[in-house]
């Protein structure tokens, strides 16, 4: 499976067009064989989407640095037995 890491360091807030957006994405890349992952988000966001549908879709999938993002989806590519990132 490949991995997108969505930097999300310029979302301050996210709305219901957001939210359904990231939905569409999610589904459109799984499709795909793509794996979506969240990084970076600001809080007022990740807050959002704590208390959204996007909590249970996204919960191990979110992370607040892009450098853990990164090492989640290294960790997995090793895991999957796919090398390096």
């Amino acid at each position: 499976t490949a991995r997108l890491i969505l930097d999300g360091e310029m979302v301050s807030d996210l709305d219901t067009s957001g939210a359904e957006m990231l939905v569409d994405l999610d589904d459109e890349l799984a499709a795909a064989g793509v794996e979506l992952r969240l990084a970076r988000f600001h809080a007022r966001a990740r807050a959002q989407i704590a208390r959204s549908h996007l909590a249970e879709r996204f919960a191990d999938r979110t992370h607040a640095r892009l450098e853990d993002a990164v090492a989640s989806a290294a960790d997995l590519l090793d895991r999957d037995g796919q090398g390096d990132i």
